[in-house]
C-alpha cells in the first residue's frame, strides 16, 4: 500500500512539470525576454512555447532561413552533448570500476566536445532570436526603419 501511494505521488508530481506554455499567435509581435528564469519568448507578457515559435516562424518566408539554421545547430548541439557526455563518462566508469589508470585524455576531449555543444546551442538560440526579430519587422509601420 505504501509503495502504491508513493507511485501515485511521484506520478502526480511528475505531471505537474509537464504543463506546456501557450501557443504562439502568428498575427502578433513576439518579445524576447533575456532575463534568467523567465520564458524567453512572450506575447502580451505571457510566455509562449519555443518549439511552437520555431514551427510557426518556419512557415514565414522571411524567418524560415533563420529557423532552419537554428534547428540544424540545435541538432548538432544535442549530438555534441551526447558524444561529450560519453567521452567524459567512459573514464569515470573505468575509475568507478576499479581501474587504477583510466584514460583521462578521453574525459578532456569530452569536455572540449561538450564545450563545443554549448557554443552550438548558443548559436541555435541566436538564430531563432533573429527569426523572431525578422517576424517582428513585419509589424513595423512602412518607412520605420528608414534613416531620416
Amino acid at each position: 500500500m505504501k509503495v502504491m501511494k508513493g507511485l501515485v505521488i511521484v506520478a502526480v508530481a511528475g505531471s505537474l512539470g509537464c504543463a506546456s506554455l501557450p501557443q504562439m499567435r502568428p498575427g502578433m509581435p513576439i518579445t524576447i525576454d533575456r532575463s534568467f528564469g523567465t520564458p524567453r519568448y512572450q506575447q502580451e507578457g505571457r510566455g509562449i512555447d519555443p518549439s511552437d515559435v520555431a514551427s510557426k516562424l518556419n512557415e514565414e518566408p522571411r524567418s524560415s532561413p533563420n529557423v532552419k539554421g537554428s534547428r540544424a545547430l540545435y541538432v548538432l548541439a544535442i549530438l555534441a552533448g551526447a558524444a561529450g557526455g560519453a567521452l567524459i563518462g567512459t573514464p569515470l566508469g573505468e575509475k568507478a570500476g576499479g581501474d587504477r589508470h583510466p584514460n583521462w585524455t578521453l574525459a578532456a576531449a569530452g569536455g572540449a566536445v561538450l564545450g563545443g555543444g554549448v557554443i552550438l546551442s548558443i548559436g541555435s538560440r541566436a538564430a531563432l532570436d533573429a527569426a523572431v526579430e525578422q517576424h517582428n519587422r513585419s509589424f513595423d509601420p512602412p518607412g520605420a526603419g528608414d534613416a531620416p
